[in-house]
């Protein structure tokens, strides 16, 4: 397309802008300019947004694909420095299978937890929680889905790009051989790859989603809204995903969610605006009388540090299982 068939040109013509803004003298009187990183990435938004408007109004049905394999294309975003501070006993290697990298903390014979990141991000953002259950007492392992998948010349790859099903087979199959987990924990898209993993055959007792969407349609109908995505493409891309993933994106989620009943806690931050709080309400509502935990001051990224966060879970991990749910 437009964006892909550009972006080399993009690459070049904006490195010979910065090269020669710095071999210039400096301007006077102090004005502020945008970076040339931030100018760069405001010309992506603008092609991409244009290239997906002129594909949609020619065929909505191809504008929905290109934006579903954007969507699951996305790459993660740098983390913000808040998200990578040190933790202490930090084991790094990788899955038996030697697909994916994780990180493990906490002692072997402790409780075991899988804790998911989410869409467009990476397993660092969760270090800090990680590293609170492993303080608690639990033996957590923290895979990241976008950075391994296969090895070359004794080197790991790079992740290929992968729909979310695909993720959640790659979870299953990595790190199924670790558990059985007490529980898997998934932040934002994290809850639903871990729920959906689940079917997928990992072996878990509970499941925590903490900031995560009620389905795959709300998820899909956040991302066009924040894009800026045609209005044509929110009737197009639902019937797409149908399509192409042979699952209704409305049920992605409710059916995952609703294999743990009583046994999934839903955490949610109060101030979260990319994942709204009455989301979690959504989730709820299939288990009549459950109520999500909300979390005060704090967003959806700042939910991770939160010190009430690593306490729900451990309190809701360490009740019995309720009787004939899976083994304990």
């Amino acid at each position: 397309m437009l964006y892909e068939l550009a972006l080399p040109a993009l690459i070049v013509r904006d490195s010979c802008r910065w090269l020669h803004r710095r071999l210039s003298k400096p301007t006077s009187g102090g004005t502020c300019r945008a970076t040339p990183v931030f100018r760069f990435r405001a010309a992506k938004c603008r092609l991409r947004r244009l290239d997906l408007g002129l594909l949609t109004r020619l065929s909505p049905r191809a504008g929905a694909r290109l934006a579903l394999r954007r969507f699951e294309g996305s790459r993660p975003e740098p983390v913000p420095a808040i998200h990578t501070a040190a933790v202490p006993a930090v084991v790094c290697g990788a899955t038996p299978a030697g697909r994916l990298p994780a990180t493990v903390l906490g002692s072997q014979h402790r409780p075991r937890l899988l804790l998911v990141h989410g869409w467009n991000a990476d397993s660092s953002m969760l270090l800090p929680l990680a590293a609170a259950l492993a303080a608690s007492g639990f033996h957590v392992v923290l895979p990241d889905l976008e950075k391994g998948e296969g090895r070359g010349g004794g080197k790991l790859r790079r992740a290929r790009h992968a729909g979310f099903a695909e993720k959640a087979r790659r979870l299953a199959r990595d790190c199924g051989p670790l558990g059985p987990f007490a529980a898997v924990i998934g932040h934002s898209a994290g809850g639903l790859i871990g729920a959906m993993a689940v079917a997928e055959g990992l072996a878990a007792n509970r499941l925590v989603t903490v900031c995560a969407p009620a389905s795959m349609a709300s998820l899909l109908a956040a991302y066009l809204k924040r894009t800026q995505a045609p209005l044509a493409l929110y009737e197009a891309i639902l019937p797409e995903y149908r399509a192409l993933r042979a699952r209704d994106a409305a049920a992605v989620g409710p059916e995952d969610y609703g294999r743990f009943g009583a046994d999934h806690l839903v955490i949610h931050a109060r101030g979260d605006w990319q994942v709204r709080l009455d989301e979690a309400w959504q989730i709820c509502a299939a288990r009549p009388g459950s109520a999500p935990v909300i979390l005060e001051n704090c967003n959806h990224h700042t939910i991770l540090r939160h010190p009430a966060l690593a306490r729900a879970i451990a309190s809701f991990v360490a009740v019995p299982c309720r009787e004939g749910a899976r083994a304990c």
